[in-house]
């Protein structure tokens, strides 16, 4: 199967058709052949590209092309919005309300997936809309100064979570409607930092106002059945904290067993927890023989990143996990058939314990 570049530009949709109205000089007209034209040319004068990569694995056969996305996102095209300066992209810390909008590591995050929508407050105005919740970037308390936070909110016509597709020098960007003076999404001060806020902001053609999108990774849905076991990798108490131990257990289609496999290019993947959203990773990053295998925040580092191979014929839908730090490969603890047996590390062997049957995630 071809796999497609996850690097190449395309238009945003936006979900609803909005009203024709009088453009001002530095306004993109509302809808979607206008806005991804004008996000062309930002690409280009950006000189904005990220790499295209060839994974080198065969996809499982029930493997799907797109996430699940909330019936909502079905009418509109889901992108990740990657800042031109720092590369980085919009994300979320978790869905829920009230979370800060900050530019982070574009690892395949469930919250770093947006769409957006015509805004009830019409003058081509959009929504930017969070596809794993349904929920809004906002301006917190719809505040017209400068330097106001942006933070989920519940989606609306109101000014604070309604924004305008804005021409920016040479840039695209995002033009609150909260102050009668323009204001623009901006990371703060151009940071090129993981973790830096986005903020409302004078719109001065700085840097960290500018945008563009990118397709987010290809990923599926996926349980990891131990082909010595027969039992599912998950996580112990279906905890969602950060640290908590991979071990396996009967598969009994429990969220905590349930994981989405997100293809990073090279042959690289993210295996990340449903019920946590956080990535299958080695502890502390050991290099060790019998590290424990936990979950820990998506973070791009190379001890969340593994590297997936076919072991045996394609309809048996078997791989091996080398983690991409260590190069070791993901087993059971002494080839244990137990319940609760802790998952690690372990240079290859010929045991079938470093053997993972994917198999559909039950919905």
């Amino acid at each position: 199967m071809r796999v497609p570049r996850h690097g190449r530009s395309f238009g945003m949709r936006i979900q609803a058709s909005a009203r024709r109205h009088r453009r001002s000089p530095r306004r993109i007209p509302a809808g979607a052949a206008a806005f991804a034209a004008a996000l062309l040319c930002t690409l280009v004068a950006a000189v904005f590209s990220l790499p295209a990569h060839a994974a080198v694995f065969s996809l499982p056969a029930h493997a799907v092309v797109a996430a699940r996305t909330p019936a909502a996102a079905s009418a509109a095209q889901v992108v990740n919005i990657v800042s031109t300066h720092s590369k980085l992209c919009v994300e979320t810390p978790t869905s829920a309300l009230g979370q800060p909008v900050r530019q982070g590591r574009c690892f395949g995050k469930p919250a770093a997936r947006w769409y957006l929508q015509a805004s009830g407050a019409g003058a081509g105005a959009v929504n930017i809309v969070s596809a794993v919740s349904g929920t809004c970037v906002g301006v917190e308390n719809a505040s017209p100064e400068a330097g106001a936070a942006l933070r989920l909110a519940e989606c609306g016509s109101g000014n604070a979570v309604s924004f305008r597709i804005v021409s920016i020098g040479d840039g695209v960007g995002f033009q609150t409607m909260t102050s009668s003076s323009p204001k623009c999404l901006e990371v703060t001060e151009s940071s090129t930092a993981d973790g830096a806020p986005l903020r409302q902001w004078e719109c001065n053609q700085q840097p960290g106002s500018l945008f563009a999108q990118q397709q987010p990774p290809r990923q599926w849905g996926t349980t990891l059945v131990n082909a010595n076991s027969g039992k599912c990798l998950s996580i112990l108490g279906q905890s969602g904290a950060d640290g908590a131990r991979a071990i396996q257990r009967t598969c009994a289609g429990a969220t905590d067993q349930r994981w989405q496999v997100v293809e990073l290019g090279d042959g690289k993947v993210a295996v990340v927890n449903d019920n946590s959203g956080r990535c299958l990773a080695i502890s502390n990053g050991s290099l060790d023989n019998g590290a424990n295998a936990n979950q820990f925040s998506c973070d791009g580092y190379r001890f969340h990143t593994w590297a997936m191979t076919p072991e045996g014929p394609p309809e048996n839908n078997t791989y091996t996990l080398a983690n991409l730090r260590s190069g070791k490969y993901l087993g059971i603890r002494g080839q244990s058939k137990d319940e609760g047996a802790q998952a690690e590390q372990w240079d290859r062997t010929a045991n079938t314990d470093q053997v993972w049957r994917m198999m559909p995630s039950p919905s």
